[in-house]
Parts: C-alpha cells; structure tokens; sequence
C-alpha cells in the first residue's frame, strides 16, 4: 500500500509534503516473478491524476537511487525490461480495455533513460494499440534528459511522449546536494529548456520542508525561482 502524500498542485506544479513516503503507484506484483505487472486503474493513481489510466512497466527500478528522501526503489536493481515483454503487456492490455484507456503513465523510476530502440516500439505500440489514447507520460530526471539530444527529444515527442514529470524537489542547490538529487538548479533549467523545445509538457514537484528549519525560506524562495525559470506548461488534464 502507497501512504498518502501531501500534494498541492497549481498549473504544472506539484509539491508533497517532507517526511512522507515519495510518490508511487499501487500496482500489481507477480508472485512468479517479483516483477511489477502493468494495470488499468479504474481509481486515480498519485502522479497521472486519472482513472482511466493504464500504467506500463517498461523499466524497474531508478538509474539513479540515490535521493536521500526516497527510499521507493532501494530494493530493485535498475534494469530496462525485454522489450518483447513489454509490447505483450501492451498488447495484453489492449485486449482488455482498449476503448478505454485515454492516458499512459511508462515507469519505473526514470524510463526516459530508456534508449530510443526500446521508446520506439512501445510509443508506436501504444498509439495502435489504445485508439482514444490522448497522453503519454513519464518520470524524468534532469541528469536524463540533458544525455538525450534535442533530435533525440523531438523524436520522443513525435511518437507521443507528450508529458515528463520532473522532481527537482528544491531550487536551492544546497539543499539539492544535501537531498543528492544528482543535478544543479542550473542544470534543471536547462533540461527543462530542453523539453520545452521538443513540445514536451512539465509537471514540476517540489517537496515541502526539504530545506528544514535552517533553510525554509531559502528552499522556499528558490523552489519559487526555479519554478518560474524552468516554465512548466502542464495543461489541467482533459475529461
């Protein structure tokens, strides 16, 4: 069971509440595998905001792991999933709730780390597969998005990747190196740049208290400053 966070959410920004569990999604474990399976969620799901979403595990794991707040992915060792298994899922998930799905949130961690070879398939896949699918979303990293190209980017986003959730958490780099987030404000900015370049949307999430009692107001005036600079356009989700 994923614990409740604390979310406030203003245009393209969502912020969770300091001492919480981070943000995940209640999903279907395989006891043969130990392996997440993919499902349709009929109730709201904490990042894609959607019952009509379907949730497809194209990777385990985060690349990075080492955010000192999150602890949602200390058990699984990073790895991309066979790309065979997952167009089954998808295929497997079309054969279910086809006219239903609208929305498709990709996890684990950061698949934007994924390769092209691997996002190519399962985008061309999904948009054949889920006829009335409006939005393919993912969580991405600045460290992941600066390694991409900008025609890397524009690919991305020509096969439907069309919305990144990025957790800067802070826009106080010492506070970003105290949480070991693995990227500078400034580097944010510039991936943020990046994808906004390529047409992709941002949903930017900071964390409440990151600072402590010894840099709130620091962690709180640059959250707002990176806010601005990094320019989210997150449109509110469509009925």
């Amino acid at each position: 069971m994923v614990p409740p966070i604390l979310k406030h959410r203003v245009g393209g920004l969502e912020a969770r509440r300091a001492g919480g569990a981070t943000a995940g999604f209640p999903t279907i474990a395989r006891p043969d595998t130990g392996e997440w399976a993919c499902a349709l969620r009929r109730t709201p799901v904490p990042s894609t905001e959607r019952g009509d979403s379907f949730i497809l595990q194209a990777t385990l794991g985060c690349s990075w792991n080492a955010c000192t707040y999150c602890a949602m992915y200390r058990g699984k060792r990073y790895q991309v999933r066979p790309l065979d298994a997952v167009l089954a899922e998808i295929s497997e998930g079309s054969g279910r709730s086809a006219e239903e799905v609208r929305h498709v949130f990709v996890a684990d961690g950061d698949p934007l780390g994924m390769g092209l070879d691997h996002w190519e398939p399962i985008l061309r896949a999904l948009a054949a597969s889920f006829p009335r699918l409006r939005r393919v979303s993912t969580y991405a990293t600045a460290r992941n998005l600066l390694e991409k190209s900008s025609e890397e980017l524009d690919r991305l986003r020509k096969w439907g990747l069309s919305l990144l959730y990025i957790g800067p958490e802070s826009g106080d780099d010492v506070t970003l190196r105290r949480l070991a987030k693995g990227a500078s404000t400034a580097e944010h900015i510039e991936a943020a740049r990046k994808a906004r370049e390529a047409g992709m949307e941002q949903s930017l999430i900071f964390l409440l208290g990151a600072g402590g009692r010894e840099r709130s107001e620091e962690h709180a005036r640059a959250s707002g400053r990176l806010a601005t600079a990094m320019d989210p356009r997150s449109s509110p989700p469509s009925p």
